[in-house]
């Protein structure tokens, strides 16, 4: 324990400002991507999966991602796993545009509400899975070729798919039971 600890110091007081704003930078682009498709597709949490962020809301999830990017910005790989997955996120949540734009747009959204609520949740969870299984996938083969090394790059970027993929299924999952 005493080892990371030094470790950290190190890191701390070795590590150039500019570097560390630049890590800061990586990872606050991606959180931002996905705070903001999240505010564009639900402005108020409603659809929003993460249990965490949806009860925090905007004034307290914003200043919790903040610090979480200033915590990870001391490495520049955390830094970049952060921005991959948040990265991964946004691309989720922008994949729902269609049904945001017609809730939105549509004087139909009532009817279109009533249909999905018939929808079975068991077909629902199981149709979203292969997509989020084949991304996890790819984390791990990434990290096959490469190897388990905090080092490099890639091995957190595999880290990145692999979380993100469990992180969708479970909250898919969590959802579906509610």
């Amino acid at each position: 324990m005493s080892h990371l600890i030094n470790h950290f110091i190190v890191t701390v007081l070795t590590l150039s400002p500019w570097q560390y704003l630049i890590n800061l930078a990586i990872a606050v682009t991606g959180r931002t991507l996905d705070l903001l498709s999240t505010w564009y597709l639900t402005p108020t949490l409603e659809w929003e999966l993460n249990p965490i962020a949806k009860r925090a809301g905007w004034k307290r999830w914003i200043p919790l991602n903040l610090v979480l990017c200033a915590m990870f910005a001391f490495w520049l790989n955390p830094s970049i796993m952060l921005f991959v997955m948040g990265l991964l996120a946004a691309s989720h949540n922008l994949n729902q545009f269609w049904l945001a734009h017609t809730a939105r747009h549509s004087k139909e959204w009532k009817t279109y509400g009533a249909l999905v609520e018939k929808v079975n949740p068991r077909i629902a969870y199981i149709s979203r899975i292969p997509y989020e299984i084949a991304i996890g996938v790819i984390g791990v083969i990434i990290i096959c070729l490469v190897g388990l090394e905090i080092s490099k790059t890639m091995s957190w970027i595999g880290f990145a798919l692999i979380s993100h993929a469990f992180a969708v299924i479970f909250y898919l999952r969590l959802n579906q039971k509610r």
